[in-house]
């Protein structure tokens, strides 16, 4: 192997690290942090108030299609309004179930099986299928996808769905398969999010109430949320710039700010 293509394969290792590692932060930080403040005040948690946070990382360019989330503020938007198959736990990073309750594998880690959870609601009313999460695979797997989590589905040689199975075969074997799903990017939508992808549609504990980008995006709490240990607030989280970051600080109970720069 030439060295141009060893320096290639470490920075892509590096780089898969980082985002699983950076996906993992925003993920403890969305389904753990908004309940971070009740706890300062009192020993029990208490649900319920506003928790506003002040993020870097938006611009107006922002869409809430989440195959092109790649900043900090991105991945805590991905895990407030929306789930992926996994979850990974925020201190031992070792994969969790989420909207799969439970997976196996065969032939070498090549083909595996994901049982999905019934009763979990689309903030549409719509029902979450099998078929939703086969879709979601599928754009984001597509060669002609733009999403970020392309580089991390090139051995995925099918999906399909089985009953309340998702059956995910690869051309090679992969332990870490359900970590992979983890990822930000992939988050479940309604049809894959074939038909609007934009639309900020998911599971997850908080439904979007409003959104200006590089501003601000206001969230609700999602009354329907098929996980009652999250969503703790309402929560209304901002990514302004340097100086209204600085003015919303002197003049607005901000919880967290990400950065003053």
């Amino acid at each position: 192997m030439s060295v141009d293509a060893l320096k290639d394969n470490a920075f892509s290792a590096i780089s898969r690290r980082g985002l699983l590692k950076a996906s993992l932060a925003a993920s403890a930080f969305a389904t753990v942090g908004a309940s971070s403040s009740a706890f300062a005040a009192s020993d029990a948690p208490k649900k319920g108030g506003h928790l506003k946070l002040g993020l870097s990382g938006g611009a107006s360019t922002d869409t809430l299609d989440p195959a092109g989330y790649i900043s900090a503020h991105q991945m805590v938007l991905a895990r407030s309004w929306g789930d992926t198959l996994v979850e990974t736990h925020p201190q031992t990073g070792k994969p969790l179930p989420s909207l799969a309750e439970s997976w196996d594998s065969k032939e070498n880690s090549t083909v595996w099986t994901f049982k999905i959870r019934k009763g979990v609601q689309f903030h549409d009313g719509s029902t979450l299928t099998a078929e939703d999460v086969v879709m979601t695979l599928r754009r984001h797997s597509d060669k002609a996808s733009k999403s970020g989590a392309l580089g991390y589905l090139t051995s995925l040689k099918d999906v399909s769905s089985s009953g309340d199975d998702v059956v995910i075969t690869l051309t090679e074997g992969n332990v870490d398969l359900p970590l992979i799903l983890s990822i930000h990017n992939l988050v479940i939508q309604p049809k894959g999010g074939t038909v609007n992808a934009n639309a900020g549609i998911g599971t997850g504990p908080y439904k979007i109430a409003s959104n200006d980008p590089g501003v601000r995006i206001l969230l609700e709490k999602n009354k329907n949320d098929w996980n009652s240990n999250r969503g703790w607030s309402i929560a209304s989280k901002s990514s302004p710039c340097r100086t209204c970051r600085q003015e919303r600080r002197r003049s607005l109970p901000v919880r967290f700010i990400s950065s003053m720069r």
